[in-house]
């Protein structure tokens, strides 16, 4: 009862509006037995192709997503992250869009399309090619993911890879 209440009271804290609050509570009380994620929302600015751009970042549970379960048999709520990025504050959109575990299904294995969460998506850089997002999708409460990039062209086009710099920049690799 007292993890149920300290998730209840978590989930609680990063609702900016009346309605995520509701329906934050609504998803609580259909979730017994299911573990969740801690929704959470950020922002921030950077310089790219000589304008000023803000990004945003919004992950939530997502309980219409299929529960994934792990080999003790705890249930886990996958996760919904939707992503802006706009050109001068709030007035031109670049790019708008929510990604799920199955946006990404063709870079996954079979154990991770079954048993892995969409557990993140973060600002990484800006290259060339674009605004550079690092995405991961995990098996819940471990440290075993599959890291992928989201890259947002100036026209908006998202192209998605995996990321192949863990490996480019391990230890064994340096002085090759």
């Amino acid at each position: 009862l007292a993890a149920v209440l300290s998730l209840a009271a978590c989930g609680s804290k990063n609702n900016d509006s009346k309605d995520t609050g509701n329906e934050a509570g609504m998803e609580k009380s259909a979730m017994k037995g299911v573990q969740q994620m801690q929704a959470s929302t950020m922002s921030d600015t950077l310089k790219w192709r000589g304008s000023i751009y803000t990004y945003s970042i919004s992950r939530t549970p997502d309980m219409s997503r299929p529960i994934v379960t792990d080999e003790q048999g705890r249930r886990f709520a996958d996760n919904r992250i939707e992503v802006a990025l706009y050109r001068n504050g709030d007035a031109d959109t670049v790019f708008k869009s929510t990604f799920y575990k199955s946006s990404f299904e063709s870079y996954l294995t079979s154990d991770f399309r079954k048993g892995g969460v969409l557990e993140g998506l973060v600002f990484d850089k800006v290259t060339p090619a674009g605004v550079q997002f690092a995405v991961s999708i995990c098996f819940p409460q471990s440290d075993l993911y599959i890291p992928l990039l989201v890259i947002v062209s100036a026209d908006g086009k998202v192209s998605i890879q995996k990321d192949s710099t863990m490996d480019a920049d391990s230890p064994d690799d340096m002085g090759d």
